[in-house]
């Protein structure tokens, strides 16, 4: 039963057990933090209950909060003229006056006061009538499996398919040119590039800002952001546990990669692969229901790819709400998909907006394309970012980039090949825009000291070295300094040329080696050869569906527009190493971050609150000058906050052993490779259990695993006891850390059992035995 604590303030933190006083502090303080929306930076040793705490004291303040929002709320109906108090400001009502301070009459004051108060009640019915039906729906999913839901407006993606196939369609009728557009293979035509307008053409015609206010509206929120799936798994299972996992809404965020249920994309195993497959599946899905309206030629039909079974809106929404029902982590919610034959991916994404609680990877939160994409918003949110120690040494990471000289040439093969194989189809926007970024990547080819039209692999460079550069410099050196890196960027979102190249290099095969480096013949010997019977050019063969992989996975343009964003950051905040090796394939260009504030600071600036929590900060003055100060964050609204250990001084003995039980010398080397028999000769020197922790996965298989059993105890141990070496004792009653949560628990049900077996064994053995624990961190 949850234990009511209360802290200064009156507030009253529910807690799963009478907690430590270093945790009510936390909490207390925590609380203060998210209040004043301010930025707290947290430091509490490993062991000291930091998720709880942090789970505990942000939920508390968000319930609080939604209770005085509602309570706001129904002051502004019941009193017109009583709206919502801002933060920050006295909500006693201020003396009346007289005077208006535009100069306007009283009745014109009047009327505008009035017309904002019925505003504001309308906006607080609404939102009170949205929260009534999503309220209503939960609740409904609680106690109904069956529900019929109505269906959402198309996605984004939907749409932009529905216009580029609508555009094709119009352009083939309509557009000159036609006898050569004829000749497209069925299908092609969703390669080619759509119409490009610039950004002068599309402030007129763009509504995308729009229809952003169809979406969703976002409830009050904490985003918690760690290192890696299997902390955030653990995370949630401690907000399982905590006395918030029944009126909690959780939705845990992760990859495609992670969350995908279809077993033949999850087979392609790259990221790239199964992000671009899945796009693929939808526009092949959208294309087939729209294909008998589009009333294309017989010629031109093809065989679409098999859509998605999972991708079903209707299952989608109803994962949605199974997964703001109940407390979820990743392996449930993939269950859940397969079981509901709804898509985890976006159904997770569709539960954000409702979500209370949002738990999310690194990366997903400090990428901004990665955030935008997922659809957060970060606009007076809070954020918690766990395990933070390594975080400036996390943005730069996500913001470096490097390519090959490989990679270049290889993208420059496939966009020049696009470029020659659709250009009576491409307006002249988009050749501009394809003959520039072939520009820049014969350009970052030459700086490295190779040349585009020769295979990089064969290239060898008459200079070795590394040399660093300014992004100024490295721009100048390269001849581009004149080309618009941002319009460039611009181009690579809107026109989604990456991901049609892939679509074309899937189609025609590998790529082809440059001009200049095919064995072709000269032309005398060509026209030679051309008269001889029986001697044809052989057709391209087909592309075999196991090479598709392959073929995909050597399409780098994307991977080179991540590089071409980089270079758009200001010319002090980074850095480009160009490394030249033997070849040009091995020679690259790279990105280094210098200044990681320049990415955070967005979200200092949306957020309402930012905790920055970790077991070791210091120095937090790296925190304070290096990621917060130049991030736009005030002096005075940073704190800090840092606790000692929840285990008395008395219970610790700190001891360093030189030597086991047998005179052997500790030595936890690869060469030394002995931890079995040290770790079986210290279980007969003591009483109870003890753990083991092993310093990687690898070194902890092999030691639980070389576990000596009852039969091989003599040949590894000496002394009297080993003739009385149970066969319990032996590896398979070691308990293991396992890596999967969802075994976890049933790791930790054999430890009690395990030690009451020591208990009556060491009643009958003459000396002292134990248990183990094997953990690897």
């Amino acid at each position: 039963m949850a234990d009511k604590t209360q802290e200064d303030g009156g507030v009253s933190f529910p807690f799963p057990f009478p907690p430590y006083s270093i945790q009510k502090d936390f909490m207390a303080e925590l609380y203060q933090v998210l209040e004043a929306g301010k930025i707290g930076i947290f430091e509490s040793p490993t062991g000291t209950g930091k998720s709880l705490s942090l789970i505990c004291g942000a939920l508390t303040w968000l319930r609080d909060f939604e209770q005085r929002k509602q309570q706001e709320e129904a002051r502004c109906l019941l009193e017109p003229g009583a709206g919502p108090v801002p933060e920050g400001q006295d909500p006693r009502p201020a003396a009346p006056s007289t005077s208006s301070p535009g100069g306007e009459p009283d009745w014109v004051t009047q009327f505008v006061q009035r017309k904002e108060e019925r505003d504001l009640a309308e906006r607080v019915r609404e939102e009170q009538l949205r929260r009534r039906k999503r309220e209503e729906r939960l609740q409904q999913t609680r106690h109904s499996a069956q529900l019929k839901h109505t269906a959402r407006r198309r996605r984004q993606e939907e749409e932009e398919t529905e216009a580029l196939l609508r555009l094709s369609r119009e352009v083939l009728s309509e557009g000159p040119g036609t006898e050569q557009l004829e000749q497209l293979e069925p299908g092609e035509e969703e390669l080619v590039l759509a119409e490009y307008a610039s950004d002068e053409e599309r402030r007129a015609a763009s509504r995308v800002d729009e229809e952003e206010d169809l979406e969703e509206e976002h409830v009050m929120k904490i985003y918690y952001c760690s290192r890696t799936h299997s902390q955030l798994a653990q995370f949630v299972q401690e907000v399982r546990k905590s006395p918030f996992s029944k009126e909690t809404r959780l939705v845990t965020l992760a990859s495609r990669q992670t969350l995908c249920v279809n077993e033949e994309v999850r087979s392609l195993g790259s990221v790239q692969l199964i992000n671009d497959r899945c796009v693929e599946m939808q526009r092949h899905q959208y294309e087939s229901k729209h294909r008998a309206e589009a009333d294309m030629p017989k010629r031109r039909r093809q065989e679409s790819l098999a859509a998605c079974p999972f991708y079903n809106l209707e299952q989608t929404q109803l994962l949605r709400d199974e997964i703001l029902v109940e407390v979820k982590d990743m392996e449930q919610l993939v269950a859940l998909g397969r079981e509901a034959r709804g898509c985890p991916y976006y159904g997770s994404r569709l539960a954000i907006p409702a979500a209370q609680l949002v738990v999310l990877p690194y990366p997903m939160l400090l990428h901004t394309a990665t955030r935008q994409a997922a659809g957060i918003r970060l606009q007076g949110q809070v954020v918690i970012i766990d395990e933070a120690h390594n975080l400036i040494d996390a943005i730069t990471g996500i913001h470096s980039t490097e390519v090959s000289g490989s990679q270049l040439c290889q993208a420059h093969s496939q966009l020049l090949q696009y470029m020659e194989r659709y250009r009576k189809r491409l307006k002249a926007k988009n050749l501009m825009y394809i003959k520039q970024i072939l520009y820049l990547l014969e350009k970052f080819v030459a700086v490295l000291g190779g040349n585009i039209k020769q295979n990089p692999n064969t290239q060898s460079l008459s200079q070795t070295g590394t040399e660093l550069k300014t992004i100024n410099d490295f721009l100048f050196q390269s001849q581009v300094d004149n080309i618009n890196l941002f319009k460039i960027q611009r181009y690579f979102e809107k026109s989604k040329v990456s991901r049609k190249l892939c679509g074309f290099t899937e189609r025609y095969g590998a790529v082809l080696p440059p001009p200049r480096e095919q064995s072709r013949l000269s032309g005398l010997q060509h026209f030679l050869q051309s008269l001889q019977p029986g001697v044809t050019e052989a057709p391209a063969a087909p592309l075999e569906e196991a090479e598709v992989g392959a073929v995909r996975a050597a399409s780098p343009l994307m991977h080179i527009e991540g590089f071409l964003a980089a270079l758009t950051t200001a010319s002090q905040d980074g850095r480009v190493i160009l490394s030249r090796q033997g070849s040009l394939s091995q020679s690259s260009l790279k990105f280094l971050l210098l200044n990681p504030a320049v990415h955070f600071a967005q979200v200092v600036k949306e957020c309402r609150a930012v905790v920055i929590a970790g077991g070791t900060m210091q120095p937090v003055s790296a925190f304070r000058e290096q990621l917060l100060a130049h991030a736009g964050a005030e002096v005075e609204r940073v704190v800090e906050f840092s606790c000692g250990h929840v285990i008395p001084p008395e219970n610790i003995l700190p001891l360093v052993l030189c030597s086991g039980p047998t005179s052997q010398r500790l030595e936890f080397t690869y060469e030394r490779r002995e931890l079995s028999a040290m770790v079986g000769a210290s279980r007969w020197t003591r009483r109870g259990a003890f753990s083991v922790t092993c310093a990687t996965w690898s070194l902890e298989g092999w030691s639980a695993s070389s576990l000596p059993t009852s039969t091989s105890a003599r040949s590894l141990l000496t002394g009297t006891r080993v003739a009385c070496w149970p066969a319990w004792l032996s590896g398979r009653r070691s308990s293991r850390n396992p890596r999967k949560l969802a075994r976890w628990s049933r790791c930790w049900q054999h430890i009690p059992g395990a030690l009451r077996a020591v208990s009556r064994w060491e009643a009958r053995l003459p000396g002292p035995c134990s248990s183990l624990w094997w953990e690897a961190r």
